[in-house]
């Protein structure tokens, strides 16, 4: 999945209610995060450890950077000043947030916002596009500049300067993730594969497959190292997650054939969708070597699980009996409220 088809994952929802709530797994309550008003279509991205989740409320042809946030939705503007046009993709404890926004020209450029101030980061000199992708604890983003011919370089920004790390291996890559030592996953796409990497102390290495697979992606890393994401064959694409050990074949859900690994916490939890010959998703929580379906928001069929944070809170997106996609937390042991 490339960085623009996440964008719109989407969900229809009126209102700031987080209501319909509906249990999935004897531990797992799925609820509505909400939407802006006229903006149908939400998908949230990242949740930190506080539980504050940061994504999308768009309409479908444009979207507006939030966060969820003590009960409520907080629209993020867009750094040509309008409300709209951007996409938070991540946010640390300190409640620095991440993503990308349209500027004046129409160009997105990734952004930084904290205590209600929104930082255009810019792109490489010569560049057009650029976006962010993930923030760890030290304040640290990682995220990919873009040349108006599409080819690009992983950058990190430090302190609010920029470091070029130099143009991502084997094609036109992007970034996806990052760790509190810096380690930067992503992948990177040429006519015939893709294959997913890692960035750090200054080289790039690919990451190794499995037996059966030609390509893969990586998404998301914790601070083990651990890389959460799919490797893909002839004849079935799989989540996976790779370790000091080696490579984790993580499965799909009964009666499913194929799955993807989306994010990684310090516990070693994975979540992702998992998909069967019908095409519906399901969201996904792996843990201890086994598979958990996180269900769907009542009347729903189709889930994705995006982002979890160290104490198993989990974000991503369901259908509802109502119709449209949804932004949706799954808690232990949640209530509607």
């Amino acid at each position: 999945m490339a960085v623009g088809e996440r964008l719109f994952l989407a969900s229809v929802v009126s209102g700031l209610s987080f209501v319909s709530v509906h249990v999935a797994h004897a531990q797992y309550v799925p609820s509505n995060l909400g939407s802006l008003p006229e903006q149908p279509y939400s998908y949230a991205e990242d949740v930190n450890n506080r539980g504050d989740a940061v994504g999308i409320s768009g309409n479908g042809s444009s979207g507006t950077a939030v966060i969820w946030t003590g009960g409520r939705i907080v629209p993020i503007p867009s750094i040509d000043g309008f409300t709209g046009q951007g996409i938070a993709f991540a946010i640390n404890d300190r409640g620095q947030v991440v993503g990308y926004s349209r500027t004046a020209s129409s160009d997105p450029h990734a952004f930084l916002f904290e205590n209600g101030v929104l930082t255009d980061l810019g792109a490489l000199p010569g560049d057009t596009t650029s976006y962010a992708a993930d923030i760890n604890e030290r304040g640290d983003i990682a995220g990919t500049s873009f040349t108006l011919f599409g080819t690009s370089h992983a950058v990190l920004w430090e302190n609010g300067v920029m470091r070029d790390l130099g143009p991502t291996p084997y094609g036109t890559g992007v970034v996806m993730g990052m760790n509190e030592r810096r380690q930067i996953v992503g992948y990177s796409s040429t006519s015939v594969t893709n294959r997913g990497w890692v960035w750090q102390d200054g080289a790039f290495s690919e990451l190794p497959l499995p037996s059966w697979a030609t390509s893969s992606f990586a998404w998301g890393i914790n601070d083990r190292g651990d890389i959460a994401g799919v490797a893909m064959g002839p004849d079935r694409g799989q989540a996976v997650l790779w370790t000091p050990e080696g490579v984790i074949d993580l499965g799909v859900l009964p009666g499913d054939t194929t799955s993807w690994a989306y994010a990684v916490n310090n516990r070693r939890q994975v979540v992702g969708y998992s998909t069967g010959p019908d095409g519906q998703s399901r969201a996904f929580l792996w843990r201890a070597g086994r598979m958990l379906d996180l269900g769907t928001l009542p009347g729903g069929s189709s889930s994705t699980a995006t982002g979890l944070n160290d104490g198993g809170v989990i974000v991503g997106q369901s259908n509802a009996d109502v119709g449209g996609m949804y932004p949706t937390i799954w808690r232990l042991g949640a209530h509607t409220r």
